[in-house]
């Protein structure tokens, strides 16, 4: 398994494998991380807290979700961008349009240097319905990149001190979110 939690699970599921299952955690590498950060950095102003988000634009990554909870701060009044680096970005441009949000979500399309992207960046945003160990917070925690991501299988064991673990929820996301730009020194 990936993570400690992952091997629970698989534990609590097939008991008698137990004795024959170990974790081997993802490994980075992050001198190479870091040194492909450097090359292009994207420099974002200070104000608004920017966000970035590097995964691939599916339902199980909690896209639309997080659209509709970015459209209700937006409609409250607050100012912040969200630029996501993933494949199959059309298939939320229109939710994006219909939200009032090309200004404040800027989708990117896959990246060969991600880094670049997420080094400066405010917070790194992941709000998954369900992840195992994803890479990507080990990647953004190498470049001291604040974790905002939802209580999945191995968020706590991942993000650690690193960030803040929010519930898996819409509501408990816009109030996690919503407390973040009230205090973005949190």
């Amino acid at each position: 398994s990936v993570s400690q939690s992952c091997k629970s699970l698989f534990d609590k599921t097939w008991p008698d494998l137990k004795n024959k299952s170990f974790v081997v955690e993802n490994c980075i590498n992050t001198e190479e991380i870091q040194r492909k950060s450097a090359i292009n950095t994207i420099t974002y102003p200070i104000k608004p807290v920017q966000f970035v988000t590097v995964a691939r634009i599916c339902k199980e990554k909690g896209f639309e979700r997080a659209i509709n909870i970015l459209s209700r701060l937006k409609k409250m009044g607050y100012d912040f961008r969200w630029h996501v680096i993933g494949g199959n970005g059309k298939s939320i441009e229109e939710q994006i349009k219909s939200a009032g949000l090309c200004s404040e979500i800027i989708l990117y399309g896959e990246k060969e240097n991600p880094y670049r992207f997420i080094k400066n960046a405010n917070a790194f945003l992941l709000l998954s319905y369900q992840e195992a160990a994803p890479i990507v917070i080990q990647e953004a925690i190498c470049l001291k990149v604040p974790v905002i991501s939802t209580n999945t299988l191995s968020a706590k064991e991942l993000v650690g001190t690193n960030g803040i673990i929010l519930n898996n929820d819409e509501e408990s996301i816009f109030n996690g979110l919503k407390k973040i730009l009230d205090q973005p020194e949190i």
